[in-house]
């Protein structure tokens, strides 16, 4: 999958085409036999040795593998929709970069509706360190620019203040309610060395 990038005024300029893969609770013993940047969806708690490269995102609580399993769908669905089908997107470059960028190689993805935002500063406080968040707002029906404005200014005020926020919205057929889904970095103490 590859977008382009674009430099400051907006031109898209020569980038080469990267292999990314998503690998869903895959063995601990894995080795990728070509160059790809690697996405670990794994349940929380799953221990594994990052590369350079090398991404872990785990589901924020224990669960069954039918949670799971929704939860990696979920994430997989968003993702893609949320680079080729969102009303403002974001490029499959956003997401790497936020990977690359990041000091630590474990994230979060979780999904929250609305009236969950107001607390996101107290039950997330991992945001308040991630010094990039990816946000992706679907709704069945267009949102109005007032409400996109309170969704960004909930998360934003749950950030540190040099952190960036990237949005991409997306109008999702069936879905009942807004939902925004965040990725984020999460710092792990014992786990913040140079990735090898």
């Amino acid at each position: 999958m590859m977008s382009p990038a674009l430099n400051h005024s907006g031109v898209p300029v020569e980038r080469e085409t990267m292999c990314l893969e998503f690998l869903v609770d895959a063995p601990l013993d894995y080795t990728r036999h070509y160059e790809a940047v690697s996405l670990y969806l794994d349940k929380k708690g799953h221990e594994r040795e990052l590369l350079n490269g090398q991404y872990q995102i785990q589901h924020d609580a224990v669960c069954d593998d039918a949670t799971f399993s929704a939860w990696a769908n979920n994430f997989i669905r968003t993702i893609n929709a949320g680079h080729e089908d969102g009303i403002i997107t974001l490029s499959f470059n956003d997401l790497v970069d936020t990977l690359q960028g990041s000091n630590a190689p474990i994230f979060s993805f979780k999904t929250f509706y609305l009236s969950e935002l107001a607390d996101l500063k107290t039950t997330q406080p991992d945001l308040a360190s991630s010094p990039r968040v990816l946000a992706y707002i679907a709704s069945e029906e267009d949102i109005t620019m007032a409400k996109y404005s309170a969704i960004t200014e909930k998360i934003a005020n749950a950030m540190g203040g040099n952190a960036s926020l990237d949005v991409s919205l997306i109008q999702w057929p069936k879905k009942v309610d807004v939902e925004v889904s965040l990725l984020y970095v999460v710092f792990m103490p014992d786990k913040v060395e140079e990735k090898k």
